[in-house]
């Protein structure tokens, strides 16, 4: 009998095969389970191989490694601060990637040989040293996972609670979030992650609920990173990675004050935060994309991004949100942003989901920072024909534009028509809301 896995993100599966002459019974499910199986016989012992041999090249296209005998866990090597620094600045470098091997395959750590291989050119025999070994390299998060990956988020069954990404032996992407009725709160399961030998050189981080009654507060788990020793390769983060309305709504959570994040993880390129109650003094210098996802974003908190120095952001997308739930943006917050001095790369601009991007737009006529735009994402609001007729009478001012989003507003068909013969080239306008209806709402609030 053969056995493949896959752990990889939202999967953890299984899948063996047992050719006995004419035909073959093949198991597979999620691993930790007995899973299902099933026999197919052939003409031939030759043909049962045949197709033996089809079916496994199928599952390891798909990203399956084998469990091979001569396989067993190795040493763990100890950190070596150096060495993962210069990764951690230069995580594509393949000579560093060499030199860290050679040095792993010294300590007799097998993370050196599954570097090797993936260089080489043979992912398979790395992916199968890796699934023998993943235990021991998780440490104390192993049954942490073990008991996050059988739960699922909202309904959805194929939704997994706890994702994780590889790559060479280490954890490229974790996400995890807090069980419903569990005993172990966010930063206990994050000390667990962050103290595991497989986690030294963690990119990406997804942090799902940290409960699930009533109204949703994030404090605790912002308090705990701020008082974490940095963790200088998370580069990317999602705070508030939950589905809605599947998990909980929106505004059902109050994530605060952000600023404790860029303590905790000092080289921040990507940043997403999703929830009610968001702040922020000042966003890191170092990000390159921003998403604030909310129904309703807390006066001063837009007026704080867009006065945050960010010299290498080209992506910016703020959800503004209802009054309904707490959005209290002021056109003026925007000001800051005008001159293009504190994003010099900015290209992409999103002022989404809410009932103030009329005004917004007004402000930004003629401005320096809207003549860099190559992209403005003006969707999921309240842009009516009056409201958005803005476009049309200052069309020279949006000419340069590749793209004008405004999908999911109040627009009629025929100011539409209007508005794509000003800006033939740039207006995107897929669903509408119902402009029949005297309610004009957002998107997204609740």
């Amino acid at each position: 009998m053969r056995r493949f896995e896959l752990s990889e993100g939202k999967s953890h599966k299984f899948w063996e095969i047992d050719i006995q002459g004419t035909s073959f019974t093949v198991r597979y499910g999620r691993i930790g389970a007995n899973g299902k199986s099933g026999t197919k016989t052939f003409p031939t012992a030759e043909k049962a191989q045949a197709e033996a041999k089809k079916a496994i090249g199928g599952k390891t296209r798909k990203g399956y490694a084998e469990i091979l005998a001569d396989i067993t866990p190795s040493p763990i090597a100890p950190p070596n601060p150096q060495l993962e620094a210069l990764l951690i600045d230069d995580f594509e470098s393949a000579e560093i990637w060499t030199v860290y091997a050679d040095w792993l395959m010294e300590q007799g750590d097998a993370r050196g040989e599954i570097i090797r291989h993936t260089l080489d050119g043979d992912p398979e025999r790395a992916k199968s040293i890796q699934r023998v070994n993943e235990e021991q390299w998780l440490g104390a998060f192993w049954p942490i996972f073990m008991a996050l990956r059988k739960e699922t988020r909202g309904w959805d069954s194929d939704n997994r609670l706890a994702e994780l990404s590889w790559d060479r032996g280490f954890l490229t992407m974790a996400r995890v979030g807090s069980v419903f009725d569990g005993d172990t709160d966010l930063p206990e399961i994050l000390t667990a992650l962050f103290a595991s030998p497989a986690a030294r050189l963690l990119r990406r981080l997804k942090l799902g609920l940290p409960a699930h009654d009533g109204q949703v507060d994030y404090s605790k788990t912002l308090e705990y990173l701020g008082a974490l020793a940095p963790k200088p390769s998370i580069i990317d983060v999602h705070l508030g990675d939950f589905s809605y309305p599947d998990e909980t709504e929106i505004s059902w959570t109050d994530i605060g004050l952000i600023d404790p994040l860029f303590t905790a993880f000092p080289n921040l390129t990507a940043l997403h935060v999703q929830g009610g109650s968001i702040q922020v003094k000042r966003l890191p210098a170092t990000l390159r994309t921003l998403k604030f996802e909310t129904g309703g974003l807390p006066a001063g908190t837009f007026g704080a991004v867009c006065a945050s120095p960010m010299p290498l952001l080209t992506r910016m997308e703020i959800w503004l949100g209802s009054t309904d739930y707490g959005a209290a943006t002021a056109p003026d917050e925007i000001d800051a942003l005008l001159d293009g001095k504190n994003t010099p790369k900015l290209t992409w601009l999103g002022l989404k989901n809410g009932e103030t991007a009329h005004q917004l737009i007004a402000r930004m006529i003629g401005s320096p920072v809207l003549a860099r735009l190559e992209t403005l994402d003006l969707s999921m609001g309240t842009l009516n024909d009056e409201r958005a007729q803005i476009l049309i009478d200052q069309a020279d001012a949006f000419a340069h534009l590749k793209k004008i989003v405004v999908s999911d507003n109040f627009l009629t068909g025929g100011f539409l028509q209007r508005l794509k013969s000003a800006l033939p080239r740039q207006v995107v306008s897929s669903q509408q809301k119902d402009v029949e209806d005297d309610w004009i709402y957002t998107s997204v609030g609740e």
